[in-house]
């Protein structure tokens, strides 16, 4: 089509230089009835633009990764002129997959398009049409829409939550009912249940300390009881982009949600309780206890947005405020500066249970425990019989 556009507007500009030259009236007729047609064309694609009717449903707003919902186009014409020929691009959620329509709708007609979506990775996205270019049958004239900027048009939003092996969801159901049963008709600090004495920690009830073994000790011991309050891991969350953009940075987000997803499922399952705290958004964390948290958890990852280059500042806030009272830390980042590294080496020197998780990125060789993933890895295997770390 581009060499009939290109030979027909060769053409009108030699008929209106023929007509000029000549003064022959044939060359003054064939350049207007192709100026003409030019006009015409591009009435009828912006004809076509502002009259072709659509519909656009997704099957499910939200979904798990790895699930292939679909997406609804139904696009008509209901004027009695034929319309141009269109050439739709629908945005998806893999970038990998490029949609584009292309349809010629008569009078009275439609088509209809059931378009199975492939969803690689996790995260918000928006999927629909996008951008239209509507051409005449010859190719004489292109017009370009994004229908992003109309004011009516709405594109469909899909959350997909990171995948989690939940095989023992039940589990995790059973023992919410079971703590919730128990919590109903024991006191934790009841004197009943006492069972055995332990080194203070920080957030230990002033009422457990054991004055006098302390005196004798020179340091201060509490209470231990059978129902001691829930343990809790506190886990850091770096979501930089760390110079990563396009696919990339996709997949090591996709990995940390599904790495995070799956700690907090196993925490839980285990009895524990799980904490996060996001570097970009320190004041958006959450503590999950339950089955129906760990859900609310999963959706809250999935909307979690990537996009500041670096949050050294605010990891090395986080673990001078929020870690300081938790004895089992977990952080997950790509490639953690010196400052980050000596901030989690000083926490590991005082006695806590310290695990830097690297998502891709240079390995680190020292003392405290660390765990390599490369995007794209499976995470279940990482989370052995009892729910900790291997």
């Amino acid at each position: 089509m581009k060499a009939i556009r290109v030979f027909f507007y060769f053409l009108m500009i030699l008929c209106l230089m023929l007509g000029l030259y000549t003064g022959l009236r044939i060359f003054y007729i064939i350049f207007l009835c192709g100026v003409f047609l030019v006009i015409s064309t591009i009435a009828l694609n912006i004809f076509t633009f502002y009259s072709f009717r659509f519909l656009q449903e997704l099957g499910q707003s939200k979904c798990v990764k790895g699930e292939q919902p679909v997406l609804k186009l139904d696009l008509r014409n209901e004027t009695v002129l034929p319309l141009s020929m269109m050439n739709i691009h629908v945005d998806v959620a893999s970038p990998s997959d490029k949609v584009d329509l292309s349809l010629n709708l008569s009078p009275f007609s439609g088509e209809n398009f059931n378009l199975s979506l492939n969803l690689p990775y996790s995260g918000h996205y928006n999927i629909g049409m996008t951008r239209i270019r509507i051409n005449d049958i010859f190719g004489l004239v292109t017009l370009r829409f994004d229908m992003r900027k109309l004011s009516y048009y709405r594109m469909k939003e899909l959350l997909i939550l990171p995948k989690v092996d939940l095989t023992e969801s039940m589990r995790i159901e059973q023992f919410d009912a079971k703590a919730a049963g128990a919590s109903s008709h024991r006191n934790e600090e009841n004197p009943e249940y006492y069972s055995d004495s332990r080194l203070y920690r920080p957030g230990d009830s002033n009422r457990r300390i054991m004055w006098k073994k302390s005196l004798q000790h020179r340091t201060f011991y509490v209470r231990q009881y059978d129902v001691p309050a829930r343990e809790t891991v506190f886990t850091i969350i770096d979501n930089a982009t760390h110079g990563l953009s396009g696919e990339a940075l996709l997949k090591y987000a996709d990995t940390v949600r599904e790495y995070a997803a799956t700690l907090c499922f196993n925490t839980i399952l285990y009895g524990k309780a799980a904490q996060f705290s996001f570097a970009e958004f320190p004041e958006d964390g959450i503590i999950c206890e339950k089955h129906s948290s760990f859900e609310y958890f999963r959706e809250k990852l999935a909307y979690l947005s990537f996009s500041l280059p670096s949050q050294t500042s605010e990891i090395i806030e986080i673990l001078r405020i929020e870690a300081i009272i938790f004895t089992d830390v977990i952080i997950i980042t790509r490639d953690p500066d010196t400052e980050i590294i000596s901030a989690l080496e000083d926490e590991f020197l005082s006695g806590k249970n310290v695990t830097l998780v690297l998502i891709g990125g240079d390995d680190y060789s020292g003392r405290m425990n660390t765990i390599k993933i490369n995007e794209g890895d499976d995470i279940s295997h990482l989370f052995d019989d009892r729910g900790g770390i291997t």
